[in-house]
């Protein structure tokens, strides 16, 4: 549980890691947006787009949304749980949690699958469960990347001014 609370509040202070937390989702997410997209068009004026008008109510009725929001969050959710698995090498027992994860991902991804497939709208539950569940091992899978650790603005200074220099000045008169 120390693990995980780190991996999850850790990055909270790294701005460039949250920054690149969300375009990575943003830009992740595209077939979900172009999908609410074409849904929306289609249920706002479907005389504009030639498809012919269905008995959908909602956007998330639209059976392209939830299959794009299936296959987001089944790719994103077992690829995190993947690099879990394959790069952790301090902390094996977060490996175990990694299977637990993709195992739960793998059966909300069946369960949405045939919810949606037995009756359209209705896998709303497994689909908001499995995204949040994906996007929460995305962050904990990729917390501790140097690339996105940010040293203090004084660093590209050469430190803090209370700070003892370097070396010694043994050798030199002063």
């Amino acid at each position: 549980m120390k693990a995980l609370s780190k991996r999850l509040f850790s990055p909270i202070g790294q701005p460039s890691y949250v920054f690149f937390f969300l375009a990575s989702m943003m830009i992740g997410a595209t077939g979900v947006w172009v999908a609410l997209a074409e849904a929306w068009l289609t249920l706002a004026a479907p005389s504009q787009t030639g498809v012919p008008n269905s008995t959908q109510s909602s956007i998330w009725q639209d059976p392209s949304v939830a299959k794009s929001i299936l296959t987001f969050f089944a790719g994103l959710g077992s690829l995190s749980c993947m690099q879990i698995i394959v790069v952790e090498d301090t902390q094996k027992n977060l490996r175990s949690f990694a299977i637990v994860l993709l195992l739960a991902i793998i059966s909300l991804a069946i369960m949405a699958a045939l919810k949606d497939h037995i009756s359209q709208g209705d896998a709303s539950f497994y689909l908001i469960s499995g995204t949040v569940l994906a996007i929460v091992t995305w962050w904990i899978a990729n917390w501790d990347d140097g690339k996105y650790s940010q040293l203090p603005a004084v660093e590209a200074l050469g430190g803090e001014l209370d700070d003892g220099v370097a070396g010694d000045s043994g050798g030199f008169k002063l």
